[in-house]
Parts: structure tokens; sequence; C-alpha cells
């Protein structure tokens, strides 16, 4: 199995293992040897001597698994038991992958954070709600553009739709959040879901945004429900052409 560790044991970023070791002979290696990796039993410290040492077992380990593919290339179960090898998954990934991790964490603590603010405290009309001041603090942060993609995934989240509308509903309230066609893009996005609290909370945006193009972007939705649909005419109304 692969291990997420709580820190990686050294900085040094390792390739993947045919690059990690270019002298060996691979040419008996199958497409895909990197599945004995899935079946170590202990870990060793994350510190950097133990570091060290992993490289360096993890080397002869797989060493000893070239041998024994040009041995017998068919035994893989037996392979995987004779030389099990547990590696920290940090060590595997592409730079790429490492800070989109990070970001997804970062992404999740955001989500969290909106989450236990709605439990709290129902959104209601009219009332100031504390999510409202989280999502500033986060648009305003060095991480602003990111937020705009995590507050636009939780938006148009139709698996929690609630907790999509009210993320929604808040965004509305900021200072006009992106550029004029990321907004227009997340109001016509949130009408074509079939959720009718995303739908409302996409019109609840427009209104209060007020940007010259949302005219167009409610104009182009057929909106099912009555109510709603009257809404939409209402806002249609008190938007500049």
């Amino acid at each position: 199995m692969l291990v997420e560790p709580h820190a990686p044991a050294h900085s040094t970023a390792w390739d993947f293992i045919p690059n990690a070791f270019p002298a060996l002979d691979q040419s008996n290696v199958p497409s895909d040897p990197l599945h004995l990796l899935a079946s170590g039993r202990e870990s060793l410290a994350a510190s950097p001597d133990a570091a060290v040492l992993q490289k360096a077992t993890l080397e002869l380990a797989y060493r000893l698994f070239l041998s024994w593919t040009a041995a017998s290339p068919g035994d893989a179960p037996l392979r995987e038991s004779l030389f099990p090898a547990l590696v920290d998954v940090t060590h595997f990934r592409p730079a790429v992958e490492q800070r989109s991790f990070v970001e997804s964490r970062e992404q999740e603590q955001l989500a969290a954070k909106l989450r236990a603010a709605f439990e709290a405290e129902p959104l209601e009309d009219g009332l100031d709600h504390p999510a409202e001041t989280t999502i500033r603090g986060a648009l305003q942060s060095e991480k602003g553009r990111d937020v705009l993609e995590w507050l636009r995934t939780f938006s148009l989240d139709t698996a929690h739709p609630g907790f999509a509308a009210s993320v929604l509903r808040c965004l509305g309230r900021q200072e006009p959040p992106g550029t004029g066609s990321w907004r227009a893009g997340l109001v016509r996005d949130g009408l074509a879901t079939e959720d009718v609290r995303i739908r409302d909370a996409a019109i609840q945006a427009a209104e209060l945004w007020g940007d010259r193009n949302m005219r167009r972007v409610l104009e182009e939705h057929y909106e099912p429900v009555l109510w709603l649909r009257d809404y939409v005419r209402d806002v249609i109304e008190d938007l500049p052409e």
C-alpha cells in the first residue's frame, strides 16, 4: 500500500523506479513492475537517516526484483511476497501532483470551515453571515485565484445542493469576484443544474452583482418552476441592458 506521510522524510523527490536506477538492466521487466510497491508490510521512521536507509533498502529490493523477474517473469504473486516494499508516496509524485495535493487539502479545509459556519447558523436573507467573512478572507488571500475555482466547485456541487446554494448566495454578497465572464459562467452553470436551490442562488447572485451581461444569461435560461421564472423576469427588468 502507498502511504500518505504526515511530513516528508526528506526534501529530495525521487523519480519513478525505472528512472531511479537507469544502470540496471530492465529489459526483462514487465510493463508495469511497480505493483510490488503496493505490497509492503512495514514502514521506516520519517527521519533523514531513515530516509537514506529506506532508499538503500528500496534499491536492494528492486535489484532482487529485477533478478527474480528475469528468472521467472510469470510468477508475480511470489515476487511480491518475497520482495515487498512500502514506499512513501510523496517521493513518487511529480512536483505538480504534490502541489495539487496541498491545494486539495486547503480546499477541503475551506469547505469544512464553511460547512461548520452554515451548521452553526442558518443563512437568512438580509442578515450578514459568518461564512461571508470566511469567503472574503479567502478571496483576499494570496491563494485568491485558486479560491475562486474552489468556490465555483462548491457552488456547483449538486451532490450537496444545500451547501452549494449557501456558498453561492454568500458569494453573491461579495464585491463582484473574478472577472465578468467568470461570474457569468458561474451563474450560467448554476442555472443549468437540476436543483432549484442552486438555480435560485444563481439568480440571487446575478441580481446582486448586477453585471450587464447577466441580463443575457438570464434571458437565455428557461426556468421550469413558475415562482422562480417570475423571479428571473423581475431580475431581468432591473438589470441594465
